[in-house]
């Protein structure tokens, strides 16, 4: 007796229950982002935080809460748009 390949109901059932467990947790999560998403786009800016944004897209790195300071207490090595290094 040949055999049909393929999947049966039942396996194809299964396997759409599981994707639809999968995505509903990932739904919730998506919406709790997109809410703090929100939340935090509606929030003001302040000047330091905005400069703090601008130093890190300009070199990649985080601003750092400590400037690099020579023997005579200047700090150097850092851009200007850091607002903790700013002389």
């Amino acid at each position: 007796m040949n055999r049909a390949k393929g999947y049966s109901l039942i396996e194809l059932a299964i396997v759409l229950v599981v994707i639809a467990l999968l995505l509903g947790g990932m739904s919730h999560a998506y919406l709790r982002w997109k809410e703090r998403a929100e939340d935090l786009a509606d929030r003001p800016v302040s000047q330091s935080e905005f400069d703090e944004l601008v130093y890190e897209l300009k070199t990649g790195k985080p601003c750092p809460k400590t400037g690099l300071v020579k023997g005579n207490g200047k700090k150097v090595g850092l851009l200007k748009h850091c607002p903790d290094t700013e002389e």
